[in-house]
């Protein structure tokens, strides 16, 4: 296949220093998600380059194909006007557009895999050079696409060595929005995704070259075992083309959490898929009777609004906690009991969740929900101290530690065993059970 060629010398004019940042500052190229939007049937389709041409990817599958250049990303039509991104800041170098799109036809000269493009009045210079593959020197700068990549732009990176040089191929006729010594900012609409060129389906062709020692090398954007790059990739995110986001809502209290941007109206839990660098803002409101408390995960902070980042897979969990305390609706027990030990007949409470612990006190002192004698479970009977007449106390707790008011009962204990003889018998305690629901 006779290669296509490009005289480079306007890229000599700088000396570019050597990036000191492990971190990648590509981001993706299309707008799109694979296995999300990208496709109508919701299929993963990448094509992942082999610049060392021993076919294998960098996560050790297989490459688009042997030696294969870029990665490639497929849609699912032209006509669905996808749109192109730069993937850094930089300068728009080359642009060639106004080929046929809807490739492969094998009527269509376009479409033809060894179209040789024409490069006019891009230096003093000849725009020939030495055949010599996907690398150039300082003197004699050529890069080799190694395909027909019918409509397609390339941007120069002045500023980052890593990824000096970006290549978008395949593009949609009529769709390059950029022109020669433009600059652009990453992330600005440049184009379309088509299918021009030697392409057999709708899909941009995405190229990285690098500048090391005066040259520019192909290399790899993607970091994995088996590629050149084995912990640090090119892509500012990881992965570059989605966030997958996880909300969910924790602690004793109720509550929804919602996105600004209407994505989100979570019950229990619900999820999000965001392009990477995507910024949301989520909005945690309680329900009455609860508080909230505070985010955790991806998104911390105790404000009911968090804005953050969309990246990789991300988990933020709401915190709410209830605040509302359960209520005594009835205690009843016999007023005159002959013993120490006062049968309950009825103990009723409620709560907004839960009540989750029973007590019984000599004191209006409210005890602590960690207090010891609590009773996970309503008691039947009580035990005074002492015999005599007293005001007992009852309380409850719910699962979120909070105590009710105290409910006020008068009983006299041991009445028989310890009163003085009195010509007014006293009466069964049977027949004097007495309810009193005054709260204290």
């Amino acid at each position: 296949m006779h290669q296509l060629k490009l005289t480079l010398l306007l890229l000599l004019l700088g000396v570019v220093a050597p990036c000191a940042v492990s971190a990648g500052t590509l981001t993706w190229p299309i707008g799109c998600m694979p296995g999300a939007t990208c496709l109508h049937d919701g299929s993963f389709h990448i094509g992942y380059p082999d610049v060392d041409g021993d076919g294998r990817a960098f996560d050790c599958g297989a490459p688009g194909y042997v030696g294969h250049t870029g990665t490639d990303i497929t849609i699912s039509s032209i006509e669905e006007s996808v749109p192109v991104f730069a993937a850094d800041d930089g300068e728009v170098l080359w642009v060639s557009g106004g080929k046929y799109d809807h490739c492969p036809n094998e009527n269509e000269p376009d479409c033809k895999p060894e179209l040789q493009p024409v490069i006019p009045g891009l230096t003093n210079k000849s725009p020939t050079c030495t055949d010599f593959g996907p690398s150039c020197g300082t003197e004699d700068c050529c890069l080799a696409w190694g395909f027909n990549a019918g409509n397609f732009i390339l941007i120069m990176h002045p500023d980052s060595p890593d990824a000096a040089l970006t290549f978008y191929a395949h593009l949609r006729k009529g769709s390059i929005v950029v022109a020669n010594g433009q600059r652009v900012k990453k992330g600005e609409k440049i184009a379309e995704v088509g299918s021009s060129g030697a392409s057999l389906i709708p899909h941009l062709h995405f190229g990285v070259w690098k500048k090391r020692q005066g040259r520019y090398e192909l290399t790899e954007p993607w970091a994995g075992r088996c590629g050149p790059n084995f912990t640090s990739s090119l892509w500012q995110y990881n992965p570059p083309y989605r966030a997958d986001i996880t909300v969910a809502k924790g602690g004793t209290g109720t509550g929804i959490v919602t996105s600004s941007e209407g994505e989100l109206s979570c019950g229990s839990s619900c999820a999000l898929i965001a392009p990477p660098g995507t910024v949301l803002t989520l909005k945690a409101t309680p329900y009455n009777g609860s508080q909230f408390i505070g985010w955790e995960g991806g998104c911390p902070g105790t404000d009911s609004t968090c804005t953050f980042v969309a990246e990789g897979n991300m988990k933020i969990t709401a915190i709410f906690r209830d605040n509302s305390p359960p209520a005594i609706r009835l205690v009843a027990m016999p007023q005159v009991v002959g013993s120490n030990t006062v049968p309950i007949t009825t103990f009723a409470a409620v709560d907004n969740v839960k009540v989750s612990g029973y007590l019984i006190t000599e004191t209006p002192t409210a005890p602590a929900p960690t207090t010891g004698g609590w009773s996970s479970t309503k008691p039947s009977s009580y035990a005074c101290d002492t015999p005599g007449t007293k005001s007992l106390y009852a309380w409850v707790k719910d699962t979120a530690g909070n105590v009710s008011l105290p409910f006020r009962l008068n009983v006299t204990c041991g009445a028989f065993a310890s009163a003085a003889p009195s010509s007014v018998p006293a009466l069964p305690a049977s027949t004097l059970p007495y309810l009193f629901n005054q709260l204290f």
